[in-house]
């Protein structure tokens, strides 16, 4: 009687561990020096920005690349630092728009703890779209976000 309750417990121990695994599994972080290195990234046979986790067309002058994306929602947040920006170049890339069509929709603008950053602090004069990712660029702190949203 024993060994078949020692079975147990460890059976159900085995199938708790198991499912605590697989709930954080299909999130994956990345860091990235500047651009160059993210288009020489091959761990997952492509690019992240062939697999969609990095906007094609970061500024260039992205440094500093953090990204964290979530293989099940197939959401995807990031950021990066500058020293300084081509705005025009950007805007021939990317979309301007107004932060108000965004930010007010719980569903498009990110809410990962993992990069530590909110509305309050971020100036949202610079706000992009692509059609699959949403991007802020912050001239005054130079940094960038970025994050896909759901359609």
């Amino acid at each position: 009687m024993t060994n078949i309750r020692a079975f147990y417990v460890m059976y159900v121990t085995c199938i708790l561990v198991g499912c605590g695994f697989s709930v954080n599994s299909g999130v994956l972080d990345a860091h990235y020096d500047d651009m160059d290195a993210v288009r020489a990234d091959r761990k997952f046979e492509y690019s992240p920005i062939v697999r969609g986790w990095i906007p094609e067309y970061l500024p260039e002058e992205a440094v500093n690349i953090q990204e964290r994306h979530n293989l099940d929602s197939n959401e995807g947040w990031g950021k990066f630092s500058f020293n300084e920006i081509d705005l025009l170049r950007v805007e021939s890339d990317w979309e301007r728009i107004e932060p108000v069509l965004s930010y007010r929709d719980p569903n498009r603008f990110p809410h990962d703890s993992y990069f530590e950053w909110s509305l309050a602090e971020v100036n949202m004069e610079h706000f992009f779209s692509n059609g699959t990712f949403l991007m802020v660029i912050d001239i005054e702190n130079n940094k960038g976000y970025f994050w896909q949203y759901p359609e």
